[in-house]
């Protein structure tokens, strides 16, 4: 049997968890452990599971653990209270309209009072590699297809937040924006090291364009990134004239999982991390995936995803019975535009990193460059002295120019 450094998870747990799910369930005969995701307390778990008639099954799964408050991992409890409780919330919203939509990997069973140490709680989950999901990012991106199908979950995503939040008591809506007012995902680092991050990743950026054959756009670039933080506060993700929903959070390529029918379709699409859920405009969401995804040779047909996104939001919120004006597709450029510093954050900062990271599941952006408390600077000068990365930015920094969205 294989051994793991968390003492708590061991062939008990395991037991009572598969208790709960595994028809015939006599005994475990194996199991093994290994780190998914350490800082968001996640394992991925192969069982060998020995039934009641003698029969052995090999089960995958994906164990997250539920921290304890004394633990400073307001991601982990974030994504645990997503599985537990919304996801399955919104996807009963479609039920209720006889429409099957999934958003998240199967809960096969969860532990509440666990208390084991820093550990209150766990959530076991189906493994969906196991069912033939895969991540489909690579170098090139996401081609167009991939995009779409990603947008449309994206939209059904989105509109069951809007529905689920809008259409409950007043006091609920409440607790429930409350509870994702902002994202918490670099609480887990020190002030000072997330501002030598981006001053390094900023300094990094623009000592790059002189590479990229773009030495004409520094001194705009450098302007352009003093002002930044100024329109940051301008614009907080939430302002309650807008229309907001449920962020994903996290609409990176890699945390995206499709499954394909015989003739190679895509016949669905998968969110693998919750961890970076908050509430505000869909604008961010849409920037990070199209940004990071929808690389130079897709750009031009930017508007056109929007558009997709779009109809299908608006088709979603009108069959879940949304009770207010449905958003406009002006309304959601104009957005776009006011979150332009957030479109430049995702081409400068995080885009070089994805392009080094295309094919890893459950990717957090902090976890790339930053080890053990210290910026990996290794890593980041790989990032940024990419060639590929480098083709890409001739092309989308003109392009995110002439849309504005270089502008002091």
């Amino acid at each position: 049997m294989s051994t793991v450094q968390s003492s708590w998870l061991n062939e008990t747990l395991l037991t009572r968890l598969l208790q709960q799910n595994v028809k015939g369930f006599r005994k475990i005969s194996n199991f093994n452990c290994q780190w998914r995701n350490p800082r968001n307390f996640s394992w991925s778990i192969k069982i060998e599971i020995q039934l009641e008639d003698g029969k052995l099954r090999t089960g995958q799964y994906v164990l997250k653990a539920q921290p304890s408050e004394e633990i400073n991992s307001s991601d982990a409890s974030r994504e645990f209270y997503m599985y537990t409780e919304l996801t399955p919330a919104f996807e009963q919203l479609y039920a209720k309209v006889f429409k099957d939509v999934k958003f998240s990997q199967t809960v096969q069973s969860f532990y509440q009072e666990l208390n084991e140490g820093s550990i209150k709680g766990c959530i076991l989950l189906e493994d969906a590699l196991s069912k033939g999901y895969r991540n489909a990012s690579s170098p090139e991106g996401l081609d167009a297809v991939h995009i779409e199908s990603a947008l449309k979950k994206l939209a059904a995503f989105h509109a069951a937040s809007a529905v689920y939040a809008s259409n409950l008591h007043v006091a609920l809506f409440r607790q429930f924006r409350q509870r994702f007012q902002t994202s918490t995902s670099d609480q887990n680092y020190g002030s000072a090291l997330l501002i030598e991050r981006d001053v390094v990743l900023n300094r990094k950026f623009i000592e790059g364009l002189r590479f990229y054959d773009m030495r004409e756009y520094q001194d705009k670039i450098r302007s352009f990134v003093k002002s930044l933080e100024q329109q940051k506060q301008l614009s907080a993700p939430y302002d309650v004239s807008d229309f907001n929903v449920l962020l994903y959070g996290n609409c990176w390529p890699n945390n995206f999982l499709y499954s394909y029918d015989a003739f190679g379709t895509i016949k669905d699409v998968l969110f693998t991390n919750f961890a970076n859920c908050q509430w505000g405009s869909p604008a961010i969401d849409l920037l990070a995936l199209l940004l990071s995804a929808c690389l130079a040779n897709k750009i031009s047909k930017f508007d056109y995803f929007v558009k997709v996104y779009h109809d299908e939001l608006c088709l979603n919120l009108k069959l879940l019975g949304y009770n207010k004006d449905l958003p406009t597709l002006t309304g959601l450029h104009l957005v776009i535009l006011k979150f332009y510093w957030w479109g430049f954050e995702v081409i400068q900062k995080i885009l070089p990193v994805v392009m080094l990271s295309f094919g890893v599941s459950e990717f957090h952006l902090n976890e790339a460059i930053i080890c053990n408390q210290e910026l990996n600077r290794v890593f980041i000068n790989e990032a940024y002295a990419n060639p590929r990365y480098a083709k890409e930015i001739a092309v989308i920094l003109p392009w995110m120019e002439n849309r504005g969205f270089l502008e002091e």
